[in-house]
């Protein structure tokens, strides 16, 4: 991204030779450039002049200095946690829109975060965008699984409330293209009713909604299933989202509905599970 882009390292001094820098930057090389500055030229709204008398009040924050229509800004994830309590100044200031990308791993663990006024980050995201909160404290995290699939797996009236339930919680954390809802029917068939399997992209988790019991010879069974079976299923729905590289099968979820199996219901189940799947990388776990 850099090595295609101009590059400047600005705010140097206490920012106090900024407009030479400004103007260094909009002399007729046009086109984007990339402009590297600390954290909290970003993060702060605002200076105080007594504590820094050889600041530049108006340069804070960096990207908004120079057009706040046409910038945006990408703050480490460390650089966030850092600064979550740290006052930014902006009680008054124009509403912010954030984005959590992430990291080189292509996963979550090392995020960062865009940031920017609502028409460039609009421009460059869509409506992937949130309004950032005025305190960090108050940001949500960056989330774990890029994309969720929910399969309720049982047909009745508790399987379903389950599972409206467990996609309501997604949808406020994701949007709703990035989870796909597949629905057992009265025929017995699993139906895709939301959203589309070859969009799922990242790493994803997989929620599998039914009702938990113990056979008669103890074996732990959701949804008719048993470990081995319920493997078989997440291999043949691997399957059918390969033609998507970045596309990784991170964690499952066996959701009991009924409430009726005991506690301890779901351990031997997860077991059975992992084994017959045989992906250490996969996180397995049960809910009642």
């Amino acid at each position: 991204l850099i090595s295609s882009k101009k590059t400047f390292l600005i705010a140097r001094d206490a920012w106090k030779d900024h407009v030479q820098e400004r103007e260094e930057m909009q002399l007729d090389r046009g086109g984007e450039a990339i402009i590297l500055a600390g954290a909290m030229h970003i993060l702060s709204h605002k200076v105080d002049m007594s504590l820094y008398p050889m600041f530049n009040a108006n340069a804070h924050p960096a990207y908004q200095y120079f057009n706040a229509d046409k910038s945006v800004a990408l703050v480490t994830g460390q650089s966030i946690q850092n600064n979550r309590t740290t006052d930014r100044g902006n009680d008054n200031a124009a509403p912010e829109y954030a984005l959590w990308l992430k990291g080189k791993d292509k996963s979550m663990k090392n995020a960062s975060l865009f940031v920017g006024q609502k028409t460039p980050m609009e421009k460059l995201f869509g409506d992937k965008i949130s309004l950032l909160p005025k305190s960090l404290s108050d940001l949500e995290p960056p989330t774990k699984y890029e994309s969720h699939i929910v399969i309720r797996d049982s047909y009745d009236k508790a399987a379903a409330t389950v599972s409206r339930e467990q996609v309501d919680k997604l949808h406020k954390k994701h949007n709703k293209e990035d989870v796909v809802v597949i629905e057992k029917m009265q025929n017995g068939k699993l139906v895709v009713t939301q959203g589309d399997i070859q969009n799922v992209k990242g790493e994803y988790k997989v929620h599998i909604i039914g009702h938990g019991y113990k056979d008669k010879y103890g074996t732990e069974i959701l949804a008719g299933k048993d470990g081995k079976l319920m493997a078989q299923g997440i291999r043949g729905l691997e399957k059918s989202i390969r033609d998507n590289p970045y596309a990784k099968l991170a964690s499952v979820l066996l959701l009991n509905c009924c409430g009726a199996a005991s506690s301890t219901w779901g351990a031997n189940l997860v077991k059975d599970f992992k084994k017959a799947l045989n992906n250490e990388s996969v996180k397995i776990k049960s809910r009642n």
